[in-house]
């Protein structure tokens, strides 16, 4: 199906010699890319819900690692087991170093845990 749709697109496209062939980023009229224009490509793709949430975390005056903690927790990019099961590393379990319980998740390592807790 889509092999026929690719097909037929490329059949009624009219490519011309003289017009050259060039990269561009973006919908924006400089079309270059620079990582003022990435960042607002990617902040426009994570506004939702949480975005005043975020807006707030960022303007907090703690350490930037605990800042940077908070964030990962929000998102859910702690590299838990369960995370990097998701994207594919091997391992033999996913299951909590510490209890060996449950999933090593975000929520199971920060809220969960007693043994994590602990610490």
């Amino acid at each position: 199906m889509l092999e026929a749709k690719m097909v037929t697109h490329l059949s009624t496209t009219n490519l011309c010699r003289e017009e050259k062939d060039v990269q561009v980023w973006g919908n924006d009229e400089v079309r270059c890319f620079s990582m003022n224009s990435a960042y607002e490509c990617l902040t426009k793709q994570g506004r939702g819900p949480h975005s005043d949430v975020f807006k707030y975390l960022w303007k907090a005056k703690a350490f930037p690692s605990v800042v940077t903690t908070a964030w990962r927790v929000l998102t859910n990019s702690v590299p838990t087991r369960e995370c990097l099961s998701r994207r594919g590393v091997a391992m033999n379990n996913a299951l909590c170093a510490f209890c060996q319980i449950n999933v090593e998740s975000c929520q199971h390592l920060f809220l969960e845990c007693k043994h994590a807790m602990c610490v």
